[in-house]
């Protein structure tokens, strides 16, 4: 009797840590700044919104965890990389170089 609850006990002590596990939500999510006429103002743009999202303070990146992260669960992040894409634009006859950056970032909910 005493190894059958044992092995009730342990069963469910097994359960109970796996639900833990599958219960942690981890997104890959990405943000793009707006296009800009250089590289050096699409890469300052860049940093500073890596900067706000990696302290937990960019609008975009909380609204991202209000609707993925359950309501007991507190948002982490961590910012993978940043990269600057280049478009050509079509504007009037001709096109324009413009660039935009792209900050990848990890959002975790811990329990």
């Amino acid at each position: 009797m005493k190894h059958r609850s044992i092995a009730i006990l342990s069963g469910f002590l097994l359960i109970t840590f796996q639900a833990t596990i599958v219960m942690a939500l981890n997104i890959t999510l990405d943000i793009h700044t707006p296009m800009y006429e250089n590289q050096e103002q699409a890469m300052s743009e860049g940093q500073r919104i890596a900067g706000e999202i990696q302290i937990g303070k960019n609008k975009i990146a909380l609204s991202d965890a209000a609707l993925e992260c359950p309501e007991d669960n507190t948002p982490r992040y961590h910012v993978r990389w940043l990269q600057i894409h280049q478009y050509w634009v079509p504007q009037a006859n001709s096109f324009v170089l413009r660039y935009s950056a792209q900050i990848s970032y990890d959002l975790q909910c811990d329990q």
